[in-house]
């Protein structure tokens, strides 16, 4: 604690420095009672309520710590961002939590004999069935490729080439076939020699 240099910890000073220098990226416009308009380089634009310590990006709501948007609000006017940091990531707040003391334990041999029988873990059941090799994937995780060197399509409609619907195509169509292409005969067929057919002499 005697180490830190500021109202929060190294770690906190650090995230804050990022977002200090990815707010450099950003045009903050005051708009009246501590709240700012922050339009980003990539066009998107925030709004940034430096009373209630909120963005609507929601990354200083969830984690407590001024985002990109806030710090380049804050330095609109020359602040410092530690200043809208939550309490519980201050020096007061670690302070008080750690102010009590943390009594000595004994090691494990020494503790007094309960003369109970000592806890044991469960017993084990195999379940029936072949065990699963792989993990539960979650419902929005992607899909492991099958082939890796293949180019996977995202965003693709897939549109019938038979009924001109989308969401399938000519091989999964439920409707009934449209000129279907004949399959052309092989130009390499072979060809058997008459000579072979004719009766010897």
């Amino acid at each position: 604690m005697d180490k830190w240099h500021g109202q929060v910890g190294p770690r906190i000073q650090g995230v804050l420095e990022v977002n200090k220098a990815a707010g450099q990226w950003c045009i903050p416009r005051h708009a009246g009672q501590n709240k700012f308009q922050v339009m980003h380089h990539s066009g998107r634009q925030f709004v940034v309520d430096l009373n209630a310590h909120t963005c609507s990006c929601r990354a200083w709501d969830l984690s407590g710590l001024p985002c990109l948007h806030a710090c380049a609000a804050v330095s609109r006017f020359h602040g410092n961002p530690e200043d809208y940091v939550h309490d519980f990531y201050k020096k007061d707040a670690y302070l008080r939590t750690y102010r009590d003391m943390i009594h000595p334990l004994p090691s494990q041999d020494l503790w007094p004999k309960s003369g109970l029988l000592p806890l044991k873990p469960p017993l084990y059941h195999k379940q029936p069935g072949r065990p699963k090799k792989s993990r539960k994937k979650a419902h929005d995780e992607p899909k492991k490729k099958s082939n890796p060197n293949k180019l996977q399509r995202y965003h693709t409609i897939i549109k019938c080439s038979n009924c001109g619907q989308e969401g399938h195509n000519r091989t999964k169509c439920k409707e009934p076939m449209k000129n279907q292409p004949r399959r052309e005969e092989n130009q390499y067929t072979r060809t058997i020699s008459p000579t072979l057919f004719t009766a010897k002499t």
